[in-house]
């Protein structure tokens, strides 16, 4: 498995078996990330090449069902804004992870307030097959949020007529918008925008979840992310 992320300097590196070549090392990172702050900032593109399989770590409440599948080598790109924040994840299942801080927030990203409520958490997950189907994947995160159920009917209602999109590569998506779906009491105050693309052979998530407004304020965001998506299997 690959992934390419844009390096982000931490503290001075130290050379102690180099001897007095150390410190040169150190003052020359420096004078490179100094060189680069000046540069402008751009899109970052990620790419991940992995088999799309069954970990043994579930992300919320995913069935057995949900994972099954023969494994199948998908690339999987995007480009995510440059306001997102990358963050480390326990789940095996994400081959993407990011924090949408609170863009009321002045503090800078290497000390953004991780349990701050008004921030956003952003997955991309990729598994075999169709990792349940449509319907039971949205009932799951439906779940999460505490929504009453719809019935079967309502549900598919609600499918019909959910916004579809296409990916840069040109696989069919659906996106997810559970935000108008919340009462609006306190027992309701998370939402979910999400999309959904399936193809028989995988599915891929993004999945976005934080207090409602917040989500309601990233839609547009969110959206573009989704179209950036680019998926190729190994038999094209």
């Amino acid at each position: 498995m690959h992934q390419i992320y844009p390096i982000t300097p931490l503290s001075p590196p130290k050379y102690p078996k180099y001897g007095v070549l150390g410190p040169l090392m150190a003052f020359s990172f420096y004078s490179l990330f100094l060189g680069a702050c000046g540069e402008d900032v751009r899109s970052r593109s990620y790419t991940e090449i992995a088999p799309v399989r069954a970990p043994q770590q579930l992300e919320g409440e995913m069935s057995g069902s949900m994972l099954g599948g023969n494994p199948v080598e998908i690339t999987v790109t995007w480009e995510a804004p440059d306001s997102w924040v990358d963050k480390d994840s326990s789940s095996a299942l994400r081959i993407g992870s990011y924090l949408i801080p609170d863009p009321a927030s002045s503090l800078p990203v290497q000390h953004i307030d991780a349990s701050n409520p008004r921030n956003i958490d952003v997955s991309v997950v990729q598994l075999a097959g169709f990792a349940g189907g449509l319907e039971d994947n949205v009932i799951r995160w439906m779940k999460q949020i505490g929504i009453l159920l719809p019935d079967d009917d309502q549900l598919q209602v609600f499918l019909e007529q959910a916004q579809r999109f296409s990916t840069r590569t040109g696989q069919e998506g659906i996106y997810i918008d559970l935000t108008p779906m919340l009462s609006g009491d306190i027992t309701q105050s998370t939402g979910i925008f999400g999309a959904i693309i399936a193809t028989g052979k995988y599915t891929v998530f993004v999945k976005a979840q934080g207090a409602k407004p917040r989500v309601i304020e990233e839609i547009p965001a969110l959206k573009a992310f989704c179209k950036t998506l680019a998926i190729e299997d190994s038999d094209i």
